[in-house]
């Protein structure tokens, strides 16, 4: 590709982005335009017309101007692995996740190039974790945090306030999330959820990928028994084995509904998570659990309430966007570029009190 071919290089991430291939693409233009034409304009061998670029952008659902911005040369995202064992996304969609991932991370490449800002990382320091002290591991984790044993009460927030950069980009729902590493940054991509989403699914999300950056572990343990003592440490992180014990008495053989949602509204976690910290903790037997577990699934089978008060939304990027316009470095226009919304609507959203 010709490195002097900002629209082609853009037409391919955009195209990427949407999940089509070049046929798919060709096939939504109506194939007024051919596949290998559609080829050459991503090598930098023909240019489109207004007409046809319009179409384009309207396809791809990206503005025109976003095939005019450079892309950060050499963004490679590091190490990027999905969930095989619970993760049902094709190669074509994570393709799309990591193309999305890729030009979100080179957004916000710009503005702490452009601030000169330096990123500082919280660090967690602990042995090799096994299923034996992961409970131990998520201790330390609290302690070195200095998050006390209260409830979390925005992981996102959390997270970024300790210098990881937390991305949201819009996924099918059988992606939760993914890290990252980028240079020095930590970089943690969720799915971005709706309103009316239950948000204890995406706290979840983040402390696992988050333990995917921080954990090590032996070369013996397999990808699956990772991914599995990644789950046990966020579930620990979010509702800690002290007081599992204490807000839970051992040997129950019952345990009611709005006594759950109680814990879920507390701690910020889901019914089916407080069910495997139970027996995690020995609190449940085997046949109770089991119980519970079935329970579970016939009760909840459409989805549990949302009743967890958080956001958990991402605020530290628009932050570092309003700092630049401020400083006079940024102008409007390419804050509402890296912000991804049009000019128009930047302009309606902000309100200077000096």
């Amino acid at each position: 590709m010709n490195t002097d071919n900002i629209f082609g290089k853009r037409l391919t991430s955009a195209r990427k982005m949407a999940g089509l291939s070049l046929q798919a693409l060709a096939d939504k233009l109506g194939n007024v335009i051919t596949k290998q034409s559609l080829n050459k304009y991503e090598q930098g061998i023909m240019k489109p017309d207004s007409s046809i670029l319009i179409a384009l952008a309207n396809i791809l659902n990206v503005s025109v101007d976003f095939f005019f911005y450079e892309p950060l040369e050499n963004l490679t995202l590091d190490n990027v692995r999905f969930r095989k064992f619970s993760t049902k996304i094709n190669k074509t969609q994570s393709c799309s996740i990591e193309e999305k991932a890729k030009e979100a991370i080179a957004r916000r490449l710009r503005i702490f190039n452009l601030l000169g800002n330096k990123n500082e990382v919280a660090q967690f320091n602990f042995g090799e974790v096994t299923s034996s002290n992961v409970e131990e591991a998520a201790m330390s984790f609290r302690l070195q945090w200095e998050l006390g044993n209260d409830p979390i009460n925005d992981v996102i927030t959390m997270l970024e306030d300790h210098g990881y950069w937390i991305i949201e980009i819009e996924a099918p729902d059988g992606f939760d999330g993914f890290h990252t590493r980028i240079l020095n940054y930590e970089i943690i991509v969720l799915r971005k959820i709706a309103p009316n989403e239950d948000q204890v699914r995406r706290r979840m999300s983040a402390l696992h990928e988050f333990a995917h950056s921080v954990l090590r572990f032996g070369k013996e343990i397999s990808e699956k028994e990772e991914e599995k003592l990644c789950t046990a440490f966020a579930s620990a992180v979010l509702y800690p084995y002290n007081l599992v014990l204490k807000e839970m008495s051992a040997g129950k053989f019952h345990f009611y509904t709005q006594e759950l949602y109680l814990l879920k509204e507390k701690w910020g976690i889901s019914i089916k998570a407080i069910i495997y910290r139970a027996y995690s903790v020995g609190i449940l037997k085997d046949f109770v659990f089991k119980k519970m577990m079935i329970s579970y699934q016939t009760k909840f089978k459409l989805g549990e309430k949302k009743v967890f008060p958080s956001k958990e939304e991402p605020t530290l990027f628009a932050k570092m966007i309003f700092n630049a316009i401020g400083m006079g470095v940024l102008s409007l226009t390419e804050a509402a570029h890296l912000l991804d919304i049009s000019i128009d609507e930047f302009r309606n959203q902000i309100d200077s009190v000096a």
